[in-house]
């Protein structure tokens, strides 16, 4: 049983690291779209 609970704890923490990876992407994406949004558009 006590294995069991250890390998539910390690799943649960992966996913929440996940989950927090993704969150920051998102965060880091979206910073780099503003950031480009405000850059002069090139000349064809």
């Amino acid at each position: 049983m006590k294995k069991d609970f250890l390998d539910l704890e390690r799943r649960w923490l992966s996913l929440a690291r996940s989950y927090e990876f993704t969150e920051r992407l998102d965060d880091f994406c979206a910073d780099r779209k503003q950031r480009a949004d405000g850059l002069p558009k090139p000349v064809k």
